[in-house]
């Protein structure tokens, strides 16, 4: 007979939940990356609107 902690036991399995930590920090850095990449493109969308705020008052 065999240990519960042994060989094939339930303390020794190497499935998914090995691997969960490293898959939770893929996701978390994915989204930082997109979270990152959307507010970029909100910033480049808020200058675009000031500098054509901008354009009349030059030519004025």
């Amino acid at each position: 007979m065999t240990a519960a902690g042994g060989p094939g036991g339930p303390g020794n399995s190497a499935g998914v939940g090995s691997y969960l930590p490293y898959i939770g920090l893929l996701v978390l850095a994915g989204g930082i990356f997109v979270y990152r990449k959307k507010i970029h493109e909100r910033i480049q969308a808020r200058k675009g609107k000031q500098f054509e705020y901008k354009k009349p008052d030059k030519e004025v």
